[in-house]
């Protein structure tokens, strides 16, 4: 009956600490993601803003001619 009991026992022990070493495994998985999205995010940040610029880059001088026209009709 004791060796049931310590059977019982030591499976109990194995499925706590598989547990644990199962959420564990979750959080450095989380952990992962959570930095390959924020380096994602700051590539995103940044391509925004070249873009910005490229489009900027690009209507200036449309508006210049535009409002140099406007002025001159």
């Amino acid at each position: 009956m004791a060796d049931v009991r310590n059977a019982a026992r030591d499976a109990a022990y194995i499925s706590v600490g598989l547990g644990v070493l199962a959420y564990q495994r979750a959080q450095v998985r989380r952990r992962e993601l959570q930095q390959q999205v924020e380096a994602q995010l700051a590539g995103t940040g940044e391509q925004l803003q070249k873009l910005t610029k490229q489009v900027e880059g690009r209507i200036t001088p449309v508006i210049a001619q535009l409002t140099g026209r406007g002025k001159a009709a």
